[in-house]
Order: structure tokens, then C-alpha cells, then sequence
């Protein structure tokens, strides 16, 4: 089965909240892999709704970074996403934030999801990675980036809270556990 790592910026924690920036990287089953990344264009009046419960260095990066003119529309972007996702296996840090705010976009959209009904966490698998390994589990509390450089993955090494950042890291995580890629 192909596997896809993604991510998602969002202008907050709240469900409601919209998803401004997408990455993914497809793994399929034969070898070859592709990526996309863009920006998706959203109601300018939910920025100011919406970003104010972000901690101001995330303000900062959206401000930085999301420029609407270079932003798909929400159509074409459930399309890109569909086509990215469609019948493979979807791998995450915190796949239970992502995969209903990508599921909700599609579905406005008129596209059913079509993943793998089973998202696997990149967090809990460097957890039971390390416990196996090491015999017994990390101190808590068990932070995905604690985590990440317990499994032997540096995360200062990745722009980590950008999507495709996000993605090189998870991605960098799951090779160093599968085995794969190396």
C-alpha cells in the first residue's frame, strides 16, 4: 500500500478553524515518491476571527509566509489533497488533528476521503519503536519531539510547525524506524 506523510498549518486548535497550508509526501508501493505543498486561500474576516488564539510565533509565520494571491482556492485544493491521499495509508504527528479538519475540507467540497480508514500516529510509533529498542519506555510526559530525538531523529534539524517541515521530520522518523530509505 502507498503510504502518505502530511500535515496541516491551521489558523487555530479549534476544529472550525481553517486550514491555511498543506504538504504531503507519496510513497508508492513501487518506489517512486512526490510531494506537493501549497496555501489555501481562506475568508480574509476568519483571520481576524481566528488568529488571535495563536501564540504570536505562529501569528508571525502565517503573516510571514501566507501571501492569498499565491493560495489555491478551496476547490482545487480538496482536488490536490484527494488525489495525494486517495487509497493510500495516511502517516502523521497527531493524525486525530489533521485527518477530520482534511476530511471536513473535502466534504465541503463534494469529495468523499478515500485514505486508509486507519491513520497511523508518528508518535505512538517512535513510542513503541523505543520501548522495543530500549527495553522500556521514555520519561514522561511523552512530547512528539522528545520523542522523535529519543528515536534517534535531531528535530532541530526541521522546520518543525511548517507543513512541509512537518513532513521531512515525520517522514525522517518513520525511515529511521521502518528501516526504509536510508
Amino acid at each position: 500500500m502507498d503510504i502518505v506523510i502530511l500535515d496541516t498549518e491551521t489558523l487555530g486548535l479549534d476544529p472550525a478553524a481553517p486550514i491555511w497550508e498543506f504538504a504531503a509526501v507519496r510513497r508508492f508501493a513501487d518506489g517512486y515518491e512526490d510531494s506537493t505543498e501549497f496555501r489555501i486561500r481562506h475568508d480574509r474576516r476568519l483571520v481576524d476571527l481566528w488568529l488571535p488564539t495563536l501564540p504570536e510565533d505562529f501569528q508571525a509565520d502565517y503573516r510571514q509566509r501566507y501571501q492569498p494571491r499565491d493560495a489555491l482556492d478551496e476547490r482545487t485544493a480538496a482536488i490536490m489533497i484527494h488525489i495525494a491521499t486517495r487509497g493510500a495509508q495516511i502517516i502523521a504527528c497527531n493524525p486525530v488533528f489533521d485527518e477530520p479538519r482534511l476530511a471536513a475540507l473535502l466534504r465541503r467540497n463534494n469529495i468523499e476521503p478515500a485514505w486508509h480508514y486507519h491513520p497511523l500516529d508518528i508518535a505512538s510509533v517512535a513510542l513503541g519503536f523505543i520501548c522495543g529498542r530500549d527495553g522500556q519506555p521514555p520519561v514522561e510526559p511523552w512530547k512528539s519531539d522528545q520523542l522523535a530525538d529519543a528515536a534517534g531523529v535531531d528535530t532541530t534539524k526541521y522546520a518543525r510547525h511548517t507543513a512541509m517541515g512537518d513532513v521531512q521530520w515525520t517522514l525522517a522518523q518513520w525511515d529511521l524506524i521502518t528501516g526504509r530509505h536510508r
